[in-house]
């Protein structure tokens, strides 16, 4: 698989539980892994001083420069059409009004991808398609009227008794068959989860499912949306929050202060000062790293971080815990982590953890 394989057209973790965790400001200097850009985006929109967006696969990062241009010169409504979350059959021509104000490189890359414009480039990444074929197979299983009913249920207690009663069926537990380590392997890459064994995936992520379609309101959670449905719902609360027109104006005035950088997390740290960033998000970066490596990488955050800073990342397969040797530079909240996890809408990852940098403690 290549630097340019667009892997993801959206984020499948929950933005907004990063900005309540990480509490961006205005004098923060913010570390990002870009990913599909959707939480970059939502933590840029905060209005920090500086963002770096880091990550080593081109397409993405030429994604987030399509998407901030999108966001930036096109209203709410036509951003989010024109980037597949609602129908829109005028796409090239909305590329070609957004491309001057792209460089050339992402540009260029667009032109060359233009049928994952035409067809919505949030819908083109390779998990997207998995998600495509999943709602192929779901059609077997619930028809389209009842899964817009999911949709409508006023209540949570509606919610709970409508999956019970019309919703968890045979047909659905078993679709999650194909939620395992060797096909996300094929859809991703095998790099990406081979320090993990990704045993017991499949009946974790239909317990996290069960958890979200009945414990939060599913009325404008845009991923349950997307999976099941292949759009977002109507209304910008349908949204995810980068999309928003809050969003628009905040992002446009900081284009300025985001830099997208094309390396690898853990060579960019190597680059940075001591104490010089204060908040860090860095998705699942624990499952990318065998157990030798993972050690030197948070001593690297903690070295880069400075005192104080929050520093905030997911699990998807396996919830890896810190190594012993850097355990002594960080403090958690155990219950305040878990709090975060169970409002994530996106319910892909099985933890989120929220981390104190505490350099003094290394010297207790």
């Amino acid at each position: 698989m290549t630097a340019a394989t667009l892997l993801y057209g959206q984020n499948w973790e929950d933005s907004a539980i990063e900005v309540a965790a990480l509490k961006v400001g205005p004098d923060d200097r913010v570390i990002a892994v870009g990913g599909a850009g959707c939480t970059v985006l939502s933590l840029l929109a905060q209005r920090p001083r500086q963002l770096y967006a880091v990550d080593r696969n081109t397409a993405q990062l030429h994604l987030l420069r399509l998407k901030l241009a999108a966001v930036c010169r096109l209203r709410p409504g036509e951003a989010t059409a024109f980037l597949g979350g609602a129908e829109d059959h005028g796409r090239l021509a909305t590329f070609q009004m957004l491309a001057p104000h792209l460089d050339a490189d992402t540009a260029q890359f667009w032109n060359r991808h233009a049928e994952k414009i035409q067809y919505g480039v949030i819908s083109q990444g390779r998990v997207e398609r998995y998600f495509a074929m999943i709602r192929r197979l779901l059609r077997l299983i619930h028809s389209r009227r009842r899964t817009e009913q999911v949709f409508e249920q006023s209540s949570l207690e509606a919610q709970r008794c409508f999956y019970h009663d019309h919703w968890d069926t045979w047909g659905w537990r078993a679709l999650f068959a194909l939620a395992n380590k060797k096909l996300l392997d094929r859809v991703l890459d095998p790099d990406f989860y081979q320090y993990v064994d990704g045993r017991g995936l499949s009946r974790s992520l239909r317990e996290r499912a069960a958890r979200c379609m009945t414990t939060l309101p599913v009325g404008s959670n845009y991923f349950l949306s997307w999976i099941l449905r292949g759009r977002y719902g109507s209304g910008e609360e349908a949204w995810p929050d980068y999309l928003k027109g809050q969003a628009s104006a905040a992002l446009c005035a900081q284009e300025g202060t985001l830099r997208i950088l094309e390396t690898d997390l853990c060579a960019f740290l190597r680059t940075q000062p001591d104490s010089s960033a204060d908040k860090l998000y860095l998705s699942n970066v624990s499952e990318w790293l065998s157990e030798a490596d993972l050690g030197p990488f948070f001593n690297e955050v903690a070295r880069v971080a400075r005192d104080g800073a929050t520093v905030c990342y997911r699990a998807l397969m396996a919830d890896r815990p810190l190594p012993a040797s850097v355990g002594s530079l960080f403090a958690e909240n155990p219950a305040e982590s878990a709090d975060y996890a169970a409002r994530d809408r996106a319910f892909i990852n099985v933890a989120f953890h929220v981390l104190t940098v505490r350099k003094g403690l290394s010297r207790a």
